[in-house]
């Protein structure tokens, strides 16, 4: 009885469109990292244009910034004036993040202590283990220095970093000033940051931190937070809700940007799209949120609701943390290389690498993810 209250408190708040958009996320991010970045040889000028179109999936990331800021925004300013406001945020995100990210760091400890230690591999450094309080604390995207095995299983941490430094400003934020000067200070910050960014990219001094670092990629998550306090309203909500055309139009005008600044966004990105590419993906992505929030029966919605789509998106934070490291494992066993896209072997070992993923992803949410946020969310903000 008990644990069937605990499965309704902690899955009654999901909306099934934002799981589908969860999921197109990770998918982006796998065709990038699966297809996109593939070693190829001797391909024809069409697969290898293809190829430069799978790399932009690591917009998937900006995605996944919309929607952390327009859930993460929505939860505290709901639970703005409970008691228990900083408490139940923390202990929630730490059930949710912790566990399965803390036991990723161990696994590598372990990992490259038997590989040095037991199997003498020269690939593994003593700098492996200093680079290990980064992930620990979530400093990680302050760095860009990295061993080869860091990165090959550490890959796409940098973000998760970002999304941590977000869950300790925020929540001060939003507890702290009204609705107005929220709103404010979100404007400021969308029209600030990329600013910051120029800035930076232009002194030619760690710019590698205008992709990875905060405040420099707060814009994103602040856009997601702006989609919150919207949505929050009744009025806009209603208005919204009634006028379908102006969301797709927004959605129409920002994907013509996009498709402007298509070639500026190709791997190395280009000063453009780290200045005015991070908003105008973002403001697209936070439009299609809130056009499958206001009309449940357009396609979009419908698009979102695809039941394989939500499922991978439930599993998503387990296949973002492992989905590089289990390709890169299975191409060293079998093709005794890093991923490549040359033969049907190495495409059929893409293929397992994904499916590999996925399973072990399920798994997680199974056992481990799932019922330690239903243990999460035993802590509750208002008691009922």
């Amino acid at each position: 009885m008990q644990t069937s209250k605990l499965r309704t408190e902690s899955q009654k708040n999901r909306i099934q469109e934002l799981d589908g958009l969860r999921g197109l996320a990770i998918l982006l991010v796998m065709m990038c990292h699966y297809i996109g970045d593939a070693r190829v040889e001797n391909v024809s000028t069409a697969t290898r244009y293809f190829l430069r179109l799978m790399s932009f999936g690591w917009c998937g990331v900006d995605l996944f910034f919309v929607l952390s800021g327009f859930l993460i925004g929505s939860i505290l300013l709901e639970a703005k004036n409970s008691p228990s406001y900083y408490r139940t945020f923390y202990l929630r995100r730490i059930y949710r993040i912790f566990p399965l990210y803390y036991l990723w760091i161990l696994l590598f400890l372990i990992g490259i202590t038997v590989s040095q230690f037991v199997f003498a591999q020269p690939w593994v450094t003593r700098d492996d283990y200093l680079h290990i309080p980064r992930y620990v604390f979530f400093l990680q995207n302050l760095f860009w220095s990295k061993t080869l095995v860091e990165f090959m299983w550490f890959g796409a941490m940098w973000s998760l970093a970002i999304e941590e430094q977000f869950y300790l400003c925020m929540p001060l934020l939003v507890r702290v000033v009204s609705e107005k000067t929220l709103f404010r200070i979100l404007i400021a910050i969308v029209l600030l940051v990329p600013l910051a960014r120029l800035l930076i990219l232009h002194s030619n001094r760690m710019a590698y931190l205008a992709s990875f670092a905060m405040p420099l990629r707060a814009d994103s998550l602040g856009i997601g937070v702006l989609g919150a306090l919207l949505w929050r309203n009744p009025d806009v909500r209603v208005y919204l809700q009634r006028n379908p055309k102006i969301l797709n139009g927004l959605l129409l005008s920002f994907g013509i940007m996009i498709g402007a600044l298509f070639q500026s966004f190709m791997r190395p990105s280009s000063y453009l799209a780290k200045t005015v590419g991070y908003p105008v993906l973002a403001f697209f992505f936070l439009t299609l949120v809130l056009l499958v929030l206001s009309q449940a029966s357009s396609k979009w919605a419908v698009a979102a609701r695809f039941g394989p789509l939500c499922w991978l998106g439930t599993i998503s934070y387990c296949v973002y943390i492992i989905h590089e490291h289990v390709l890169i494992l299975l191409s060293k066993i079998f093709l005794g290389s890093m991923p490549r896209l040359t033969d049907w072997m190495s495409a059929l070992i893409t293929i397992l690498g994904a499916c590999l993923t996925c399973m072990l992803a399920a798994i997680s949410w199974r056992w481990l993810e799932n019922p330690l946020i239903r243990l999460g969310h035993r802590h509750r903000y208002y008691q009922s």
